[in-house]
């Protein structure tokens, strides 16, 4: 009993040595890896907001933000001319 227990222990040891000397780079080259984006209406908020919310958006890591798509169709529209 005692040595299934060193051997299950030995087993971790060396399973946690071997998962701990992967290097991610080597199965996901960074060429490979895709982009991830947002999208964000600046129309239906406040223009006061829109730094805070730039910047938050940038802070958690998105790469690209598709804007205000619809725009065209509010005439004015979050600046209260509807």
């Amino acid at each position: 009993m005692k040595m299934i227990k060193i051997f299950s222990l030995f087993l971790i040891v060396v399973f946690s040595l071997v998962v701990n000397a992967q290097q991610a780079k080597k199965f996901f080259p960074e060429k490979d890896l895709m982009t991830v984006g947002i999208y964000y209406y600046p129309e239906h908020w406040n223009p006061s907001q829109w730094e805070r919310d730039i910047k938050m958006i940038s802070s958690i890591g998105f790469e690209f933000v598709h804007l205000a798509e619809f725009a065209w169709a509010q005439n004015g529209a979050g600046r209260g001319k509807i």
